[in-house]
């Protein structure tokens, strides 16, 4: 059985789309929030005032239709997709920063740090810092007039440090979750391979695939107890098999854990 394959299969870009939903909804509630300041806060310049509605209800709109129809079903072009969709979310951003004043950067702000959470789980590192970079240089270039000191560009930025450090912190709990999980479905499908095996040599052979799926470690071994040794039955030392060693079950390491039922 190809073990790297059933893995591969296994990990669903699907599951991913769920974990977006909340910072998704945030963000249509930011894009309405946005609309209402701009319709009852008597914008100074009704053709900005406009474009920054038709933001808004684009914005929310794309949102809604890549949480719930486009990303969960995007499969045979997902890699071209993930880097569209930062674009154009990095584009969005970028014409909105454009058509704002300073009075509604808070209403940037928020957007892409959301925006970086639901890009940073769906499409990883790369996608994220794009989209990152696209409105950050567009926010510099359109409110340059606004930074007149050094306290200005420090404001500035904190969203960018923070969007970055949820960045890091979303890949780095994910990739410790797919790990774990990579290891829970190889225990399942080893235990399944088990179970329809009653032939030693079947067992150690994929327990053996298994174990170098699963660990990195050049030297490991399987032991069976018999009477009072134990035969390794599957034995690796630096890299290189060993064939028919036996150990005492006393006054040995593998003795101990065997005798307490506790791992050493």
């Amino acid at each position: 059985m190809n073990l790297p394959g059933i893995l591969t299969t296994s990990m669903k870009y699907q599951k991913d789309v769920g974990y977006v939903i909340p910072s998704s909804i945030a963000a249509s509630i930011i894009f309405l929030a946005t609309i209402i300041d701009t319709l009852f806060g008597n914008y100074p310049e009704e053709k900005k005032g406009l474009i920054i509605i038709s933001i808004g209800i684009g914005g929310s709109v794309y949102i809604i239709l890549q949480t719930l129809l486009v990303a969960p079903r995007i499969q045979k072009y997902r890699i071209q997709y993930i880097w569209m969709n930062a674009v154009i979310s990095g584009l969005g951003l970028s014409l909105f920063t454009f058509v704002i004043d300073k009075t509604h950067h808070v209403f940037f702000d928020i957007l892409l740090i959301l925006t970086v959470i639901s890009i940073s789980i769906l499409s990883g590192r790369g996608p994220t810092y794009l989209l990152i970079a696209i409105s950050e240089i567009a926010h510099i270039l359109s409110h340059l007039r606004y930074f007149t000191g050094l306290v200005d560009w420090f404001v500035h930025f904190i969203p960018v440090v923070a969007s970055v450090v949820i960045t890091e912190t979303i890949l780095r709990l994910r990739q410790a979750t797919q790990k774990q999980i990579r290891r829970l479905e190889m225990m399942n499908i080893f235990s399944q391979q088990i179970n329809s095996s009653l032939e030693t040599g079947q067992v150690l052979s994929i327990l053996n695939a298994a174990l170098q799926k699963a660990i990195n470690a050049d030297s490991y071994y399987v032991g069976l107890v018999d009477k009072d040794t134990i035969r390794l039955d599957l034995f690796y030392d630096d890299g290189e098999y060993f064939n028919d060693v036996k150990i005492p079950l006393t006054g040995t390491l593998s003795g101990w854990v065997i005798e307490n039922q506790k791992p050493l």
